[in-house]
């Protein structure tokens, strides 16, 4: 906008700011459906900041500080990623994941959205880009139905993406109208005061209504009252506001939440993985060197003291490996599918901290039990055994809450009457071939230790945890670090069923791993569906080493867990309990030492089972919506401040490159419009697309200029030789409208718009690059197509009477 434009504008703060305040309302109630797709604290404030703020920028650039649209645009995405950065995230890597996620998220999660904050990105991303959009066109176009279209482009938006969240917006809708209903009338207020009479005036004008104060609109002047039109509008806006509201939540589809999508997203299988032999490697690697703090650990209840970290259920007699579907949480993990078993006790929240992540060999995070809710972390999930899986990296100090479904005791708590739950699904209760005949032995040496005939019972298997706790030991490899036993023999702690029963029932001393896969086999084999878990253990306050399964809940407290703890162990299906823990591995240690098995990513003497671990594909968020793609571990660090500066800047660069192309667009269907029609038509639309280049150029002549007083002035600014070709092509003009007698022709038509367009050539070539670039940015305020005003039927019919009387 040029000075003159907005020098009325200038004077009327008051009215701006009403018209700015209307408009800013508008963007955050069409915002407000996004409140019901998350639950996240502050979320309604950060809304309400960016919709009053992106608003107040565009309008304090425009008409206060009147500068051109590229530094509007720029303002406003520096305001933004200032907003981002104070009010969700400092890490620029998050927001970044947010944006690109969030989405995705809304589409295929169970709405609302709880975790983590940075899913928050895209509804104020929309919130902002509606709101600049909003005041841009408030500033730069004459056009109202325009703006009032930004806001309800916004909720429209918002409505869709947060339909599968509970609650209806209905009487968002309708306070939408109504605040849209204030802001029309308002703005025709102010743009009938300040809009510029046309350079072109038919003298039929003379006719219009003579109570008016505009001739050409037949509206109110800049001191008359407010339109009756506009009055009338805003009555039928409040009775449809009203009526959207009483009946929109009625209608069929519109009454109730609206379903998420439910599709499984694709897995990749690209990296092959040992969660078992990974921990007892992390464990056992250098038992002489220093313990490492994994992680910290807060409960705020008693706990069993297992924190798991993967869940096999498919052994092949040599390796465990697992098979899952990873879906999207949003935050909170739904309940297993029918037929798995499912805990059933209380809930335990607990706070980790992460110290040392545990990828790229272990991508996954720690956690107790089933988790029911996660906090801090995007989080994907397999519905039927509760792993969790997080869908980026984990860095050294990422914080997170979880809320768990814990069993209420052990297996060694419950009484013996207790009940295991009915084999439904075969995936753990599966042996691998052959393997029967190997546990035959193994069945009755557990028969003689117990003196109970081995069953599917809780008692038997109560039975069989305390004897092998009572006779066995687990080896400890710190007690001796030169990798030999007491009698010289070097030890091996192998995952095969025939090393596990040799050690477990012969030697009588193992490792966590071997003594859990034995239980496993052993639960099987009797038909009781049980599962390995490999994670770490809680140590009780004043403990010396690791408990016993048998001693009882972990008190609540912070605990520091480092890799010496790391363990496996089993849980067993109980009726009426779910998912139990039963952790065979006695307390009491040897001297020999289990050389630590390789991870089975490093390994080349492991066989890769049929079933191979299946992790979430990190590729565009490791969605439903997303391809297919091979794993890979990114960079465990922060994003470069040099890769989101130039993110900034290319997003500002794209930005402006769609703004100019918008603005070439629109400049040229004008152009095309202007030269359609009459000769007559034509000539005018020459002349008013000269105007518009002459504004762009930095000249503007007041609303009542006639045709020779632009040519002077254009002389006066950029030379005595600019003013002819101004003078003739105005002098056509006026005689294509004013003349009764001497017509335009065609030829003179075409003269005239090759006369305009060398001027505009000729006074773009005298400016500066700056000058051009904002130039390049202006489509031009006079009408788009020359047009002729009828007298309204009533001031026609009080004509026609005069001349009666």
């Amino acid at each position: 906008m040029t000075d003159a434009e907005q020098r009325p504008l200038a004077k009327r703060p008051l009215v701006w700011a009403l018209v700015a305040a209307e408009a800013a309302a508008a963007t955050f109630v069409a915002a407000t459906p996004w409140l019901r797709a998350y639950r996240l604290g502050a979320l309604a404030p950060l809304l309400a900041v960016a919709a009053g703020a992106s608003v107040l920028v565009a309008v304090a650039v425009a008409v206060w500080w009147r500068r051109s649209p590229l530094v509007s645009y720029g303002c406003s995405l520096a305001a933004l990623v200032v907003l981002l950065v104070v009010g969700v995230s400092h890490d620029a890597s998050a927001l970044v994941q947010g944006a690109a996620r969030g989405p995705s998220h809304l589409l295929t999660d169970t709405l609302p959205l709880i975790s983590p904050r940075s899913l928050v990105v895209p509804a104020v991303l929309v919130c902002w880009v509606a709101g600049a959009a909003t005041g841009e066109l408030l500033c730069r176009s004459a056009r109202t139905g325009a703006v009032l279209a930004v806001p309800v482009a916004a909720y429209v938006a918002a409505y869709a993406v947060s339909s599968g969240a509970p609650g209806t917006g209905a009487g968002a809708g309708a306070v939408l109208l109504a605040l849209l209903a204030a802001l029309a009338v308002t703005r025709r207020e102010l743009e009938q005061a300040d809009r510029p009479r046309a350079v072109v005036e038919p003298a039929a004008s003379a006719t219009a209504d003579p109570r008016s104060g505009d001739g050409m609109t037949g509206g109110p002047g800049p001191g008359g009252r407010l339109p009756r039109g506009a009055l009338g509008g805003a009555a039928f806006a409040s009775l449809v506001a009203v009526a959207a509201w009483l009946v929109v939540p009625g209608l069929p589809g519109l009454g109730k939440a609206g379903t998420s999508l439910s599709r499984r997203p694709a897995t990749a299988t690209a990296l092959t993985i040992s969660p078992v032999e990974a921990i007892a490697a992390l464990r056992d690697d250098d038992p002489t060197a220093p313990a490492t703090t994994m992680f910290s650990v807060r409960t705020a209840e008693a706990s069993s003291g297992y924190v798991a970290v993967a869940t096999l259920d498919h052994y092949d007699g040599d390796t465990w490996s697992f098979d899952r579907t990873f879906e999207p949480t949003g935050g909170r993990v739904p309940p297993p599918p029918a037929g798995i078993p499912s805990t059933l006790g209380p809930t335990v929240r607990q706070r980790y901290v992460v110290r040392q992540p545990l990828g790229p060999s272990l991508p996954f995070v720690p956690y107790i039990d089933r988790p029911v809710e996660v906090q801090g972390l995007t989080l994907d999930e397999d519905p039927s055994s509760g792993m969790v899986a997080p869908v980026g990296p984990v860095r050294a100090g990422a914080a997170y809450s979880v809320t768990s479904r814990v069993a209420t005791d052990t297996l060694s708590q419950l009484p013996p009457a207790s009940g295991v739950a009915p084999v439904e699904s075969g995936i753990d209760s599966q042996l691998p071939a052959n393997a029967d005949a190997d546990l035959t032995g193994t069945l009755q040496y557990l028969g003689r230790l117990t003196g109970l005939r081995p069953s599917p019972t809780v008692q038997f298997l109560q039975a069989a945890l305390a004897a092998i706790s009572r006779t066995d030991r687990r080896i400890d490899p710190a007690a001796a670090p030169s990798g030999r036993d007491a009698s010289g023999r070097e030890s091996r702690g192998g995952t095969s069923l025939a090393e596990v029963i040799d050690a477990t029932t012969v030697a009588r001393q193992a490792t966590p791993e071997q003594f859990a896969i034995l239980f496993v086999a052993v639960a099987r084999a009797l038909g009781v569906q049980a599962r390995l878990v490999t994670g770490f253990r809680i140590h009780a306050p004043g403990a010396a080493g690791v408990n016993s399964e048998a001693t009882g809940a972990v008190p609540p407290g912070s605990y520091q867990v480092t890799n010496r703890q790391g363990w496996t162990w089993t849980e067993v299906a109980v009726a009426g309990e779910g998912w139990v823990v039963a952790d065979p591995t006695p307390a009491q240690t040897t001297t020999a030492r289990s050389i630590p098995p390789v991870a089975g990513a490093q390994t080349t003497a492991t066989v890769a089972p049929p079933q191979a671990n299946a992790l979430p594909s990190n590729g565009r968020g490791g969605h439903a919506l997303a391809p297919s793609t091979p794993v890979r571990i990114p960079h465990q660090g922060h994003l470069s401040p040099l890769w989101a500066v130039g993110g900034v800047l290319v997003g500002l660069l794209a930005l402006c490159g769609a703004v100019l192309a918008l603005v070439v667009v629109r400049r040229s269907l004008r152009r095309f419009g202007r030269r359609r029609g009459a000769a007559g038509a034509a000539a005018v639309g020459a002349w008013l697309e000269l105007l518009d280049g002459l504004a762009r150029y930095g000249i503007e002549p007041g609303p009542a200029a006639t045709t020779g007083e632009v040519a002077e002035l254009a002389g006066r600014s950029y030379g005595p030789e600019m003013a002819e070709p101004v003078r003739a092509v105005g002098n056509l003009a006026d005689r294509a409208v004013c003349s009764t007698h001497s017509g335009v022709d065609g030829a003179a038509a075409e003269t005239a718009w090759r006369t305009s367009m060398r001027v505009n050539r000729q006074l773009r070539t005298r400016l500066s690059r700056p000058q051009r670039l904002r130039a390049a940015l202006v489509v031009g305020r006079h009408p788009a197509r020359p047009t002729s005003r009828r007298p309204r039927n009533r001031s026609r019919r009080r004509a026609a009477s005069g001349r009666r009387g």
